[in-house]
């Protein structure tokens, strides 16, 4: 999401390659003889503007978000259950890049005397999460009681969309198959991959009624979201509800 993009190879593109670096420099920004977009949306004249490698993005990080799914459990007696659980998300990525003016542009105070333009990035995924596990409940009391659970979890993630915002100039970085001289819009392999890891959790189940069960729980997973380059397990923190139909 950071705005390199991958090759036909399926490698990570290096900066003149770069699918930011393609759309700005020579699809938006007056390359082979095109209007300058980027100009018209930084309120400067053609061309009086850089961007180079040094700008390249920052502070790339994810968005919380919510996560809504099935979760089944398979009673072995009153206190211990096998879980299965499939839940459901899209996940949002941000961050920011820079841009240089050679002048302020006509737009910004003229008592700014900064040049540079800090613009976001954004990214778009979906993930499925699939567990499988085990919850044991402590407590001797019929209604409230807390709970422990330990499993193995797999998670399918799917690149949605990457672009930028200059302005008001919104570049969508997502279709963009690096050639060396012509760029060419033609979609690459979506990225998507299925990553195994575990999870722990820990909460209170609280017995409603004879036919619900409600449960408030902290979870932590060592998930591998296997898409990009050189995936690695990385922690991963819910707060959640559950709510069981006992059948």
């Amino acid at each position: 999401y950071s705005g390199y993009g991958f090759d036909i190879y399926g490698q990570q593109n290096n900066f003149a390659n770069s699918s930011i670096y393609q759309k700005i420099i020579n699809e938006y920004g007056g390359g082979y003889g095109q209007q300058d977009l980027v100009a018209q949306a930084l309120g400067v004249d053609p061309q009086m503007w850089t961007f180079n490698e040094s700008d390249m993005p920052t502070n790339m990080h994810y968005v919380p978000t919510i996560m809504v799914g099935f979760n089944f459990k398979l009673p072995v007696d009153k206190k211990s259950s096998f879980l299965l659980n499939v839940n459901g998300s899209k996940l949002g990525v941000e961050g920011n890049f820079t841009m240089t003016t050679k002048r302020p542009p006509t737009t910004i105070n003229p008592a700014v005397t900064s040049n540079v333009v800090i613009c976001p990035i954004k990214g778009k995924e979906q993930r499925l999460q699939f567990e499988f596990g085990f919850q044991r409940l402590f407590g001797g009391d019929d209604k409230l009681n807390f709970l422990g659970e330990v499993g193995f979890v797999g998670t399918l993630t799917k690149f949605d969309r990457n672009w930028i915002q200059i302005n008001t100039l919104q570049i969508d970085l997502t279709y963009y198959s690096n050639q060396a001289f012509y760029p060419n819009v033609v979609p690459n392999r979506v990225p998507l991959g299925f990553g195994v890891g575990a999870f722990v959790g820990t909460g209170i189940n609280v017995a409603v009624n004879p036919k619900f069960t409600m449960q408030l729980l902290y979870s932590l997973s060592h998930e591998k979201v296997n898409i990009g380059v050189r995936p690695v397990l990385k922690l991963q923190n819910a707060i959640g509800l559950r709510v069981y139909y006992n059948i």
